[in-house]
């Protein structure tokens, strides 16, 4: 199963190093959010997760073993991985849309897939809620084929 995965950018993601072009595996049977090799089946959805605007490297990745996928959502995860090519965000298209109105959001919902179009659009802001007036979303994200 093709997906896409977040990493930081020396290429850890939770602890574990990973490289481009290589395979890993674990003997557990994996699932979500406790054990397994994370990943997401639509590129946009690995920002409900990660921050877009953070310094990350994105991977494709092909699932290769058991895969575990959230009930609602793009989330899986596996127990065998390869990661097959780095992802530039700067080649990517990347759909948007400005919604002018005024919105409370869970946080690990918003940053990634949500955020404020200035930073005085904040009129609310703890650890888990923002509240503002403009939020730019992103509906889509598409890369280029390999060539």
């Amino acid at each position: 199963m093709k997906g896409y995965k977040v990493f930081n950018s020396d290429w850890t993601c939770r602890g574990f190093q990973y490289e481009v072009g290589k395979t890993y595996e674990m003997n557990k049977m994996p699932v979500i959010c406790e054990c397994g090799f994370h990943f997401c089946t639509d590129p946009k959805d690995c920002f409900r997760y990660y921050n877009f605007w953070g310094d990350i490297k994105i991977a494709e990745i092909e699932a290769l073993g058991d895969i575990d996928r959230e009930h609602m959502g793009g989330k899986c995860c596996t127990n065998k991985i390869k990661i097959i090519r780095e992802l530039s965000l700067k080649d990517a298209k990347i759909e948007t849309k400005i919604i002018e109105e005024n919105a409370m959001f869970l946080a690990f919902e918003s940053p990634p897939l949500a955020r404020p179009t200035k930073e005085e659009d904040y009129f609310y802001d703890m650890p888990n809620f923002y509240y503002c007036v403009k939020l730019e979303v992103i509906k889509s994200i598409t890369f280029s084929e390999e060539e």
